[in-house]
């Protein structure tokens, strides 16, 4: 685990990479890239890129400890998202919902600061979950036997530290970003939580 006391607030390339073929692609690698794609969506990447730089603490340093944003993963979570509203499958996109996605970062409603206990949510059990943030529950579903280890909050400074499994950890913080900004939930989670329904 690194030493946040001494992060110089920098991101690794490799990061900044997965990002980027997330926002762009989809997937987190770019191998389905090709320079039409790129092209036409440049500028779509690099509005994504100037407004997470504005937000408060990214970049700077003792990012990691000023902000959860800094954390490679949720800004996966965020690409991903980004990605789907703007270029997914037809029951996905949401050109607006885009629009609200940035509006929320650019003022602040997307409150990415370790203080703000939505991003401790995936910490909690389902019940808890439902307790503390009332109809997160339709847009989180974790199975009852998956070990998600999704991190920690560590409460002698304050942070949230998400763990290593970012394949599993990204996509469910990007559906506690659409809880927040007032967006459906995806709808593979809906299916998976109707199909639970259904069993019981």
């Amino acid at each position: 685990m690194s030493d946040w006391h001494n992060d110089n607030g920098a991101i690794s390339r490799k990061d900044i990479n997965t990002v980027t073929c997330l926002l762009c692609l989809g997937k987190t690698n770019s191998k389905s890239a090709t320079p039409s794609i790129v092209d036409k969506r440049r500028e779509f990447l690099n509005r994504f890129w100037q407004i997470i730089s504005k937000v408060h603490g990214f970049g700077s340093a003792k990012a990691k400890s000023s902000t959860v944003l800094a954390q490679p993963v949720v800004l996966k979570a965020l690409a991903k998202l980004g990605f789907d509203l703007a270029f997914g499958h037809q029951h996905i996109r949401d050109e607006e919902g885009y629009k609200t996605l940035c509006a929320a970062i650019i003022d602040g409603s997307l409150d990415f600061s370790h203080t703000n206990n939505i991003w401790q949510a995936l910490f909690l059990s389902n019940e808890g979950r439902e307790s503390q943030h009332p109809g997160l529950s339709k847009f989180v579903y974790i199975p009852p036997d998956t070990n998600l280890d999704a991190g920690i909050y560590d409460a002698q400074n304050d942070w949230v530290r998400f763990g290593s499994r970012h394949n599993d950890i990204y996509p469910r913080l990007g559906d506690i970003v659409r809880y927040k900004i007032g967006l459906k939930p995806r709808p593979s989670v809906a299916k998976q939580l109707a199909s639970t329904v259904s069993n019981d």
